[in-house]
């Protein structure tokens, strides 16, 4: 189990091989990080600096909730996150193994680099759209797998819509696999 605070608006979870935060991204978005490592770099990477947004954050014993307009997070002790749009649920962390309490896994490439794994919750009747230009027939992701990584004939781009009224963007400039069921 991990320790949960709230600081100026956002959430911090921290555990013996984890931090992560979440904090409010412009209007309706919020902002998800994590590393195995004792600090996260504050590096944007191509976002675009955001303008002060009323948001809410608040911890209790066992989670922390942060809302900002119509998009709100819940982080639990166990790590996991849970997201919701208007109160419904649209996105959910699930456990890297079924019997393991690890939401997210990094394996170490070297220094401070890690290959970082994240599993989110199926759900039925949801569609993905999204990741870039490719030359395939596929318009809906839903079933498919998709390297993040520019080819000659591929631009990737790490964003990808779902059905259930939410946007994801993997903002890491690294190359990647997004697998989609």
């Amino acid at each position: 189990m991990g320790v949960i605070e709230v600081k100026k608006n956002k959430v911090i979870f921290q555990k013996r091989d984890e931090l992560a935060v979440i904090e409010p991204w412009g209007k309706d978005c919020l902002r998800f990080r994590a590393s195995p490592n004792a600090r996260i770099t504050d590096e944007n990477w191509s976002l675009i600096p955001q303008p002060e947004v009323k948001c809410s954050a608040s911890a209790g014993d066992d989670k922390a909730v942060i809302v900002n307009g119509k998009i709100s997070a819940e982080v639990f002790s166990s790590g996991k996150v849970v997201y919701y749009k208007n109160g419904k649920e649209i996105l959910a962390e699930r456990p890297y193994m079924a019997f393991n309490t690890k939401y997210r896994v990094y394996r170490s490439l070297g220094g401070d680099n890690h290959r970082a794994t994240v599993i989110f919750q199926a759900y039925e009747n949801e569609h993905f759209y999204g990741l870039g230009q490719e030359q395939n027939d596929c318009f809906d992701l839903k079933g498919s797998t998709s390297e993040l990584i520019h080819k000659n004939t591929k631009s990737s781009i790490p964003f990808v819509y779902s059905s259930r009224g939410y946007g994801f963007l993997w903002n890491n400039p690294a190359i990647g696999r997004c697998e989609l069921t």
